[in-house]
Formats: structure tokens, sequence, C-alpha cells
């Protein structure tokens, strides 16, 4: 049985080459957060993650999410291990540009783990309005549909607001005014639309910018079903 983990993660606060972690992005530096959305990694270790071979995160426990990092404006190579091991899981380049914040989104399958970047946008909303954007994690489960409406409202009535959004990839920034909002996901085009997740009435202050991170393998309503792990971009008032 899988331990749902509570989203705890030691962040080594350093930079890699820059000055201290978690300010401001400048010319020279970016912002890098590690998001470990693997329904079925294990649950008690997590991942060890790494930045051009120095610990960038530490027992990255799903559902979990590390703070901000500032980073080099550079290409990086990350690498994801099971937390104190040594066998990389996952060993690839990403490219980061100064002045911007980024996502770097753990997904997929345990037994074969996939990782994506995203680029944020982490200035408020304007007045009024928030910001949502989609982030398909899953693995398994493939493209998607994604409906965020009013809670209640009938999915025959309405289009998807992210429609065929496949593993590995994040929509753009839906704007919305202030509410609640429920996210309900299909499969793609489906007549029936049969709901593989609800997440019920998710309330977000105004200027608040979010990403919804989908995850787990489920395929099918009777599988390990999907959820959703909430990220704050920018803070609402």
């Amino acid at each position: 049985m899988k331990r749902i983990a509570p989203m705890v993660l030691v962040v080594l606060g350093m930079v890699f080459g820059a000055g201290c972690g978690g300010g401001s992005s400048s010319a020279s530096t970016a912002q890098l957060r590690v998001v470990n959305a693997v329904a079925d990694d294990g649950g008690t270790t997590g991942y060890d993650v790494l930045a051009d071979t120095s610990a960038f995160a530490s027992g990255l426990v799903f559902p979990g999410a590390s703070a901000y990092v500032a980073v080099t404006a550079a290409s990086h190579q990350m690498e994801v291990r099971n937390t104190g091991t040594t066998a990389d899981l996952i060993n690839q380049s990403i490219s980061v540009t100064g002045g911007s914040s980024y996502t770097y989104v753990i997904g997929g399958p345990g037994a074969a783990p996939n990782a994506f970047l995203l680029t944020d946008t982490t200035t408020a909303a304007t007045s009024g309005n928030v910001q949502i954007r989609i982030a398909n994690a899953t693995g398994v489960f493939g493209a998607m549909d994604v409906y965020i409406t009013a809670p209640g409202t009938d999915l025959f009535s309405v289009s998807a607001n992210v429609p065929g959004l496949g593993f590995g990839s994040g929509s753009t920034y839906q704007t919305l005014a202030t509410g609640t909002y429920e996210v309900r996901i299909t499969k793609p085009s489906d007549p029936n639309k049969i709901v593989y997740y609800d997440s019920g009435g998710i309330a977000l202050a105004s200027g608040a910018v979010v990403t919804f991170v989908i995850q787990g393998p489920g395929s099918n309503p009777g599988g390990l079903p999907l959820s959703l792990q909430q990220l704050t971009d920018a803070s609402g008032t």
C-alpha cells in the first residue's frame, strides 16, 4: 500500500555559481523548483535531485515540491535518484534564462519516471482575476481533456478549457475571474465525458497564479486514481 506523504522536502539552500538561493532572479540567475509528481515512487524515501553533480534537493517525497532556488542562467545537468542511492533514474540537461522562473516536474510511473521543464509566471494576475495552468505528469493515463468550471457545471454544456493535453506538457495559463473552480479530467474527445478526476471546489484569491499538476498512473475509474498537486506561482490577496 502506498503512503501519501505530506509535501515535505529538505532543500539545500545553495546557488550553482550565484549568490544565496531563493531570492529574485536577475539577468545572470534564474529561479528553479522541483516537483515530485510520481504517485507510485514508493512513497517512503522519495528522490534526491542533483544539479551539475551538486545536491539540489534531498528526500523529495510524493506529493512534494521544493521552494524556488536561484541557479545560474545556463545549461544544467539534472540527475534524479532514489533517496540515498547513486544510480540515476533521470539524467538530462535543461537550459534556463536569466530573469525567468522554472518548474522541473518529475512524473510518470515509478518504474520509469520522466521529467519536463515548465516556464513559470510569477507575477500576480490582475486584480479580480486568477491564472491557472495545468501540467500532465501522469504518464500511463496519456492525453487528457481538462475542464475548469464553476462547481457543478454540466460538462455537456461546455468545452474543455485545455483539450488533448499530453504527458510531459503544460498548458498556457488560463485567465479567469476570481472565484471557486472545479477541475475535472476526461479522456480526449470522449462523447460520454467520463470523469477520471474531480477536484471539488478550489477557492482562489484575486491575483493568484497557480499550476495544477495532474499526477497518478490511473487509466480507468477503478485504477489508481489521479490526483492534483497545487503549486503557487504567485500569491493572491
